[in-house]
């Protein structure tokens, strides 16, 4: 295999990428958004002291944080090592499975979460400690475009195989070739 043959390879692996984090871009703020108004509901104790005002200040501070955020974590993931894997030979669907990348994309969690315990609401111990359920990301199915982001992501992954695989090839394609002329000096 050609060297350009791999780097066109990389190249449909890293534009699967792109689109991947350009539905991360609208998806992340949406789930903030949803998680947000999930623990706004959740805490009548805590929300029905608030006014129409203070209601919109809570938006706008989740949709301020999760935008900030969401552009951290997207220009975090264009780092293509975070997307190179060195085994991607069992089989993976969902974007959660290349635990580089999932470690980053739940960095929106605890900003999220510092924004709702700002405004008053209990956090509780989750899985990562204290937070809230509402916003713990543990699979990218919670996200709002999650069937299209699986979509990618198998892709994604086939692709990743794909390469791999090609590596692979390449590499015993090399060997042989050097065993072969290692033979016939040997043999002459």
């Amino acid at each position: 295999m050609s060297t350009g043959q791999l780097s066109t390879q990389e190249s449909a692996l890293f534009e699967l990428v792109s689109q991947i984090l350009e539905e991360l871009e609208s998806g992340l703020p949406a789930f903030a958004s949803a998680a947000a108004e999930a623990v706004y509901k959740a805490h009548p104790e805590v929300s029905t002291h608030f006014d129409l005002r203070q209601v919109k200040a809570l938006q706008r501070d989740v949709r301020q944080v999760a935008e900030d955020q969401t552009a951290r974590i997207i220009g975090t993931l264009a780092d293509e090592e975070l997307w190179l894997l060195d085994t991607a030979r069992k089989v993976r669907e969902t974007l959660h499975q290349n635990l580089k990348v999932w470690k980053v994309i739940q960095q929106l969690s605890p900003t999220l979460d510092a924004v709702l315990e700002k405004y008053g609401y209990p956090p509780r111990m989750g899985r990562s400690g204290a937070g809230f359920a509402q916003t713990e990301l543990t699979s990218s199915e919670q996200l709002p475009n999650a069937d299209r982001i699986r979509l990618l992501a198998i892709k994604y992954w086939t692709s990743l195989m794909r390469m791999q695989q090609q590596r692979i090839d390449q590499l015993k394609q090399t060997q042989a070739a050097h065993h072969k002329k290692l033979d016939e000096m040997w043999n002459h």
